[in-house]
């Protein structure tokens, strides 16, 4: 009988492991759960912000193109008010053409397709 009753507490002992075990696992589960939802939201947010970093740069290199641009045609309409008041010096014009032709050269040939 005292076989009987040890045999059965370590059964029971084994039983109730087991089932501590499974209840520690299922609040794990359960508890962690919001955890990886926000890591998995974080790594969600982290690709929108390197797809905006991507687009910024982008943005800012072609405001760089464009301020370049600017200040051709500024040049260049500062170059005709100057030929106009100097009557007709043209040696000035020469000058800026030759720029703003080797700028359009240099222009075309970096342009990325």
């Amino acid at each position: 009988m005292t076989i009987t009753l040890s045999l059965m507490s370590i059964v029971v002992t084994i039983t109730s492991i087991a089932s501590a075990v499974v209840a520690v696992s299922a609040a794990w589960k359960v508890l962690s759960k919001p955890h990886k939802d926000v890591q998995k939201k974080f790594k969600e947010y982290d690709g929108y912000l390197a797809r905006d970093k991507e687009r910024l740069d982008e943005l800012e290199r072609v405001l760089k193109i464009l301020g370049k641009d600017n200040e051709m045609e500024l040049r260049a309409i500062r170059d005709m008010i100057n030929h106009l008041r100097t009557d007709n010096h043209t040696g000035e014009m020469k000058k800026v053409e030759d720029d703003i032709d080797e700028y359009l050269i240099s222009r075309l040939n970096n342009i990325q397709y």
